[in-house]
């Protein structure tokens, strides 16, 4: 009998227990190790554990050793992974994954907080930010923020902007191609607006067209460049220089333009223009020699100016104007070359 009575007092205990530990699942979650943990009744398909929505800080699913490392609600449909107490990423609905961020948008979207890879409609990869300018960059090489050589495709108001660029360690100069497979073309639609090669500085020289469809310089190949030039004296003065590869024959055209911009000559806003013609070459090793007689065309307001063509005794055609004794003249030559090889 009093094993019986043992036994029911310690039935009605173990009851009880039961009945208040239900009791705080269902109001207020259960103390101690337990304490923000709801379970819910339910078939063995339908019955949840429920936690707490938690706080990067403070994730509902951690760790004894590291409490900010864990799962928590995010909201909006979203959860999300936290490390140091920081969002580290998301799961959202639709397949979408996000770093560092939860937005609405499905896709990918990586953001510090400021840069977002977004899916933009199907099978479209896109980089916004709202109307922020962006930049993408992928790098030939890389040591630091100093020493570097990459192509960067940069937007902004009313530009787009696609240029190759280096700088400390990196090389001076970087070739940019496009190649087109086959016969294939490129094109490039200007609708009301021209086609520029800027120069760097004043005074440098640009490449503007090179054309050589065997990418070889067997030719034939036709070049196009620019270059100026200021001169204050009546000095011979180089504008531009052409070296002849051995082997080569090649056939020159500059159309000089000059205008004075100062000087004690009383000349301010004269101007004169030249068109010069005439071929040369190189052979056995030689010297560049001029083939035939230049062929000149000029109008001129200030006849004691000069443009010619003229060899180095080397391996060089020289463009070279004189201006007037008390002038400040610019120069400017466009040039137009065809040589070929083979």
């Amino acid at each position: 009998m009093k094993n019986f009575l043992k036994w029911i007092l310690l039935s009605l205990s173990i009851f009880a227990i039961g009945t208040w530990l239900y009791a705080q699942t269902a109001v207020i979650g259960i103390p101690w190790e337990l304490r923000g943990i709801n379970v819910h009744q339910g078939t063995s398909a339908t019955g949840q554990v429920l936690f707490r929505d938690g706080v990067a800080a403070l994730p509902s699913i951690s760790f004894i050793s590291e409490t900010t490392k864990g799962i928590y609600n995010v909201g909006a449909g979203h959860i999300s992974v936290a490390i140091g107490g920081v969002q580290a990423f998301t799961f959202g609905p639709s397949g979408s994954f996000y770093i560092n961020s939860v937005v609405a948008d499905a896709g990918i979207r990586i953001g510090a907080p400021d840069l977002f890879l977004l899916r933009d409609a199907a099978n479209i990869f896109a980089q916004r930010n709202a109307a922020n300018a962006q930049t993408f960059r992928l790098y030939t090489s890389y040591t630091d923020g100093a020493n570097y050589e990459r192509l960067a495709i940069s937007t902004g108001a009313g530009l787009i902007d696609l240029r190759a660029q280096t700088a400390g360690t990196g090389t001076d100069n970087i070739t940019f191609s496009i190649y087109p497979a086959g016969t294939g073309n490129i094109s490039a639609e200007l609708e009301g607006g021209f086609f520029r090669v800027a120069q760097a500085t004043p005074g440098s020289i640009a490449s503007v067209i090179v054309t050589d469809p065997a990418n070889t310089d067997n030719g034939p190949v036709y070049v196009s460049r620019q270059a100026d030039v200021l001169t204050a004296n009546a000095a011979v003065t180089t504008l531009y220089t052409i070296a002849l590869p051995d082997e080569f024959v090649y056939l020159i055209e500059a159309k000089i333009v000059a205008r004075c911009t100062g000087g004690a000559g009383g000349n301010v806003g004269d101007g004169n223009a030249y068109v010069l013609k005439q071929a040369f070459k190189r052979t056995g090793a030689g010297v560049a020699t001029a083939i035939g007689v230049i062929i000149t065309e000029s109008w001129e307001e200030q006849v004691g100016w000069d443009a010619d063509l003229a060899v180095d005794g080397g391996n060089n055609v020289l463009i070279r104007v004189t201006g007037g004794a008390t002038d400040n003249v610019s120069w400017h030559v466009t040039i137009f070359i065809q040589y070929l090889s083979a």
